[in-house]
């Protein structure tokens, strides 16, 4: 099963200033553009657009301690009853989804349940 997710079509949508920021409609500020960066707010343009993923039911970089060590998180979405369902990380385009990425995820699926 192929799936076809062209993040791309979102970047028209993106606001930008000419201080290399965008504006993140979840966390309601201005953020320094990095290519991960970009790479969450298009996802997250699609969660809820595409998916209509409620903007109040979306977490976006919030800390969690991992043995003891804050780390951050890209994307968590809870469902109506406040239970996490789908929790996101997000790589530069350029980043391959190795071992040890998914040993990142699934650490923090571990906290999170």
């Amino acid at each position: 099963m192929s799936i076809d997710l062209n993040l791309l079509k979102y970047q028209s949508q993106l606001q930008l200033r000419k201080d290399k920021r965008l504006f993140d409609p979840i966390r309601k500020k201005w953020i320094v553009i990095t290519p991960e960066e970009l790479v969450r707010q298009m996802l997250l343009l699609y969660m809820m657009e595409e998916k209509d993923f409620p903007k109040n039911k979306i977490n976006v970089e919030k800390q969690v301690l991992i043995n003891g060590q804050p780390k951050r998180f890209d994307i968590l979405v809870y469902s109506k009853e406040t239970q996490p369902i789908l929790l996101v990380e997000c790589k530069a385009p350029n980043v391959p989804i190795d071992e040890m990425v998914l040993d990142q995820i699934a650490r923090y699926n571990m906290v999170l349940k």
